[in-house]
Parts: structure tokens; sequence; C-alpha cells
């Protein structure tokens, strides 16, 4: 991998009503590698991604793209440059067809050609190595299969650097690896990417470089190669931290919350109980129910069946089994 720099941030700033989002961020990107961002909730991630997109407009800085200054992106200019944002939230239309998807704003005359939107998309997922679908709906996929979707319509209008914000955060191990194998493909065609993740296996896996993000300033570039976890969180939280999970030193048997056979909103015979002090996690993909559970539990919604029983009613049913 050659040190070509295709994108330079430099003294990135962006201030909202008593908030400094990003402050005096510099940050160098190289052709072809995958650079990964990493930072806690908060850290100015978000905002830095937003300005390279031109969804927001940076109070100071400059925008260097293969050498050309700008002062700010457009969404038109970010597109026509070849940049493309794969968002966490992503931005399909659930009720047309993949392919109508991957071509959606595209225009070639005032009739639609489906059969050329289906080459298109076919050729998309042919470079990416994936097979779907072109004629399927988007809401009848797989979460995974439409952050697909979201990468071959980058990938189909001419993708340079590709900016992938959380993408595994909703997807399974085996859904993961598929994801990778298509960043390694695109990797090795020349597509440079930036990657936002949490996940250190993940951050270690796939980056070659990191830049660690702050309280809104960029703290460190580091080598994938030649950092550690340790190293890398003690930058991201600014203190060394000789625990990353401290032994607790509460424990009780006491059940403050207990949860039978719940049925309503999609969730069907979950039971669970919470001890005193204990910290309880919901696992489960997009969809899984898991938001549901806790609304019930709340009483923000009803439920069919079941009982949700706290400390003061043990005995007795919150609502009627």
């Amino acid at each position: 991998m050659g040190q070509e720099v295709i994108l330079s941030l430099q003294g990135m700033t962006k201030r909202y009503a008593g908030v400094v989002a990003n402050h005096d961020i510099n940050l160098d990107i190289y052709k072809g590698e995958v650079h990964t961002l990493v930072g806690e909730n908060g850290a100015g991630k978000s905002t830095l991604i937003k300005c390279l997109s031109g969804a927001v407009i940076p109070d100071e800085g400059r925008i260097f793209w293969k050498g050309k200054e700008y002062l700010a992106m457009s969404p038109k200019l970010s597109h026509n440059l070849g940049i493309r944002i794969v968002y966490q939230e992503l931005c399909l239309v659930d009720s047309l067809t993949v392919a109508e998807n991957i071509c959606l704003g595209e225009k070639k005359g005032r009739i639609v050609d489906y059969q050329y939107y289906n080459q298109v998309a076919e050729a998309a997922f042919q470079r990416m190595g994936v097979s779907i679908d072109p004629g399927k709906y988007v809401g009848d996929l797989t979460t995974a299969q439409q952050q697909l979707v979201e990468i071959a319509k980058a990938i189909s209008k001419g993708v340079e650097l590709l900016v992938l914000d959380e993408p595994t955060a909703p997807l399974t191990v085996e859904e993961i690896d598929k994801l990778f194998e298509v960043m390694a493909k695109l990797k090795a065609e020349g597509v440079t990417m930036i990657y936002i993740s949490h996940r250190m296996d993940e951050i270690f896996r796939v980056s070659d470089r990191i830049t660690v993000l702050r309280d809104g300033e960029s703290v460190k570039s580091l080598s994938a190669a030649e950092t550690t976890r340790a190293e890398l969180i003690n930058y991201m939280v600014g203190r060394q931290l000789t625990e990353t999970f401290p032994e607790r030193s509460f424990h009780s048997d006491e059940k403050v919350l207990e949860v039978e056979h719940l049925y309503g909103m999609g969730d069907s015979d979950v039971s669970l109980y919470v001890k005193r002090g204990e910290i309880v996690g919901l696992a489960g993909l997009l969809g899984a129910g898991r938001t549901e559970l806790a609304r019930m539990i709340y009483g923000a919604d009803s439920i069919q069946k079941g009982a949700v029983k706290i400390k003061e009613l043990i005995g007795m049913s919150a609502f009627p089994a």
C-alpha cells in the first residue's frame, strides 16, 4: 500500500449551540487503505463524516480531495467526487425492488428501463461476490442483505471512498464475515474505505490504520499492526484502565423484577428475572423484539398474556396472567 493521500481534512471544526462537536481535527486518508475511526459516543465521528458527505457544513477547516482544496462539501459535490456513505440507518425504500433502490435517482429518458436496472444491480453484486435477486423487494430482505444492497448502490455509481458507519451492529457472525469478504474485494480493487466501529476485534481485523477521536478532537493516528487493544482504549478514554470489567463487589440473590411467559407486540413466551444490583442485557438483531419487551415491562404497551412482577408485588401479577 502506497502513501498517496487521497483525502486530507485540516482544522475541521463544527460548533453547535453550547457544544463543539469537532475541534481542529486533522486527518489524512491514504489511497487504498481501510482507515478506522474509533472513539466513545459523542467523540465527534458522525459529525466529521457528515462534513465529508456535505450533510453538515463545517465552521472552520479545509478539505483536500486528491490535492484539490474545498472549503466545504455539498451532497452533490461529494457524490460527484466518488465519496459514498453507508450510514448505520440504511437509506433504502422497502416498497421498491433491489434494482430500483440501486438505481434510485438515475434518469434515462422518460421511460423506466427495468432491464438496465437489473443489469446494473447484477454487475454490482458480481463485483462484490454476492448473490441477491435484483427483482426482490428490499422490505423482504434480511438486514445483512439490505446492508449489501447499500454497498452495491454505492459502488454502482463509481465509488472511490466508501465510508461504513458501524455496519456490523445488527449483523450475525456469519453475516459479518460476508461483509468483510466484500470489503476485501473492494480493497483489492483500490477502493479506499473509512470504517467506524466500537468492536475491538473487528477494528484489528480490517484496519490498516486507526484514528482515535475524543471529545471532538483527533487524539492519535496509529498503525493497526503496531498498536494494541490496551493502548487504543487508553487513547479513547484518556486514562490507563487496569481492568476493562472490574470485579463486582455487590452480590444479591434478591429478585427485583420477574417476567413470566410474556406475550405481546410480537414477542412470545418471554421469561427472565433481574437480581438486585445486576445488569441483564437483552441481545438480538434488529426486529428481534428487544424494544417491544422493554416497553411492555415498563407499561408503555399492553401485553396479551403473562405476568410482570416487581419487588413490591412479588407474588402478585402486575398484569393479568
